[in-house]
């Protein structure tokens, strides 16, 4: 897995607010959820259907729509 952004967009409330919870941030210990690891593989099928390097994004419809509408929108 690559590194995440410090400063992410989906934090961006937490950081423009409170600048130095960046910094407390770093120190704690990686940790990831469901719902990041399921964005994650998002990102991943839609880079490598937008390179045509796959033909069908995937089988869970609820994020293949997902995917289709980004793909649609870039």
């Amino acid at each position: 897995m690559t590194e995440h952004a410090k400063l992410s967009a989906s934090s961006s409330e937490r950081w423009t607010n409170c600048p130095g919870s960046v910094l407390a941030e770093s120190k704690l210990p990686p940790s990831t959820s469901k719902y990041a690891e399921e964005g994650s593989l998002a990102h991943t099928i839609a880079a490598k259907y937008l390179l045509s390097e796959i033909d069908t994004p995937c089988n869970n419809s609820e994020m293949r729509d997902a995917i289709d509408s980004y793909v649609k929108y870039v």
